[in-house]
């Protein structure tokens, strides 16, 4: 607008104050669906039920548990010989080796069959794809890996396509209360599930939605559910503008973020009924007005998310001309001195200890060829080391992490931590 030299006086103010909200917890998205509101970082949220909550209310009815984690586990097997002999034809890799999975050292796509038997009976977003004749690499991968915590094995997961729910959010910015008579917008009505890439959404009509007569109180707002989303299969990663934080009655931390996800578009979905709204028109006493909306963009919008603070192991990088992913060490249990051995590779000139969980990291002492060049470091969330190395030196870490809280292990959330870290040591 600056380049181009339009910006213009602005008119009479908003009386409405909007923006796209997007819930990626299920658990989160399942609570507004049923009308639980209290955990939504809006004040006085008044929810309007239409077709697209109706259809929200499906998914939630048919999924047989409060929470969706967006993986389902698969097999354990002995190791890595007995995993290629049960999949002959899967490639076993080094860690690294796949772009955007660099945690993982396999990935296949599963059978139609094999999701309808492994995931479909847990997984309420798989059946309905299923159902729908959504091909099975647009449904899940299954990605396999060695399990270092605990007694070890080589560990298959399924990786499942996450599921965002998307709401307008229309706070009154007035003094007084404001009756919103209706609400403008194009709405795509399609049959079944209507699986679809967003960047192709089906042709849509143009609609005019009665909205409730209640009045929003000043500084209420309205929430009306407009679609359902799946975000792509790999990690979407977003941009985060800024951030707020608490910790809600469950013990999770919420996040509410305006996020930029430009990143997700290419592979983002949708299923179900959806509205696209321009304008709300405000009831008056005499004539009624109209707040034009932007249009909804995957770049400028509103997230919420929820996690449990639970941390397990800390990770070892090498870094030569890429950053390589070694693995976990002090990874045998919580809080029990353990010794690393690493021989350093060739072209690796530095390694990197880091935290990227909710846990303390203690390094009691470093040795490189024998000698000690580092003792007593504490590593919180976040917070690494760098070891300037030599090809051939043989380093030796001693130390140990205490864990905030006990949790099972959870290879994608490990998985995303590892990939933004290394996507970010390459940029510093």
């Amino acid at each position: 607008m600056v380049s181009r030299h339009t910006i213009r006086p602005p008119g009479e103010p908003d009386r409405l104050y909007c923006r796209y909200l997007l819930c990626k917890a299920f658990d989160a998205f399942r609570e507004v669906t049923l009308g639980e509101l209290s955990n939504i970082p809006v004040d006085k949220p008044h929810l309007v039920t239409n077709y697209v909550r109706d259809f929200q209310r499906v998914v939630v009815d048919r999924h047989p548990h409060k929470y969706r984690h967006d993986k389902e586990w698969g097999d354990q097997f002995r190791n890595r010989e007995a995993y290629s002999q049960s999949y002959p034809d899967v490639r076993v890799i080094e860690r690294s080796s796949i772009n955007l999975y660099p945690y993982f050292e396999a990935v296949r796509t599963p059978s139609v069959e094999e999701l309808r038997s492994r995931v479909a009976p847990t997984d309420a977003v798989t059946s309905l794809l299923i159902d729908g004749g959504v091909p099975p690499h647009e449904i899940s991968l299954a990605l396999a890996y060695e399990e270092v915590c605990g007694g070890g094995c080589f560990q298959e997961i399924y990786r499942l396509r996450p599921l965002w729910a998307l709401y307008l959010a229309a706070t009154n910015l007035e003094s007084h209360p404001l009756t919103l008579s209706s609400l403008l917008g194009d709405q795509e009505l399609p049959k079944g599930i209507g699986y679809r890439p967003f960047s192709r959404r089906i042709d849509s009509t143009n609609d005019e939605q009665k909205l409730p007569p209640a009045p929003i109180p000043p500084g209420g707002t309205m929430l009306v559910p407009l679609a359902l989303l799946l975000a792509p299969i790999e990690n979407a990663l977003g941009e985060i503008l800024s951030a707020q934080s608490a910790y809600i009655p469950t013990g999770q931390r919420q996040d509410f973020a305006h996020e930029d996800l430009t990143t997700a578009y290419a592979g983002t979905a949708l299923i179900g009924p959806a509205v696209w709204p321009r304008a709300i028109r405000i009831a008056g006493s005499v004539v009624t007005s109209e707040q034009p909306i932007h249009e909804f963009d995957l770049s400028n919008l509103y997230t919420i998310g929820r996690s449990w603070e639970a941390g397990s192991c800390p990770h070892i990088f090498a870094v030569g001309e890429q950053i390589r992913y070694l693995g976990e060490i002090f990874s045998l249990t919580p809080s029990l001195r353990q010794r690393e051995r690493f021989i350093v590779p060739d072209g690796i000139g530095k390694l990197v200890v880091a935290e990227l969980e909710a846990e303390t990291t203690i390094v009691e002492q470093v040795l490189i060829n024998e000698e000690k060049v580092r003792s007593r470091v504490n590593l919180e969330c976040g917070e690494f080391i760098e070891l300037g190395v030599q090809p051939g030196d043989i380093v030796e870490l001693t130390g140990y992490y205490i864990p905030e809280r006990f949790a099972l292990p959870d290879p994608w959330f490990r998985n995303i931590v590892v990939y933004e870290f290394m996507q970010g040591h390459k940029r510093w």
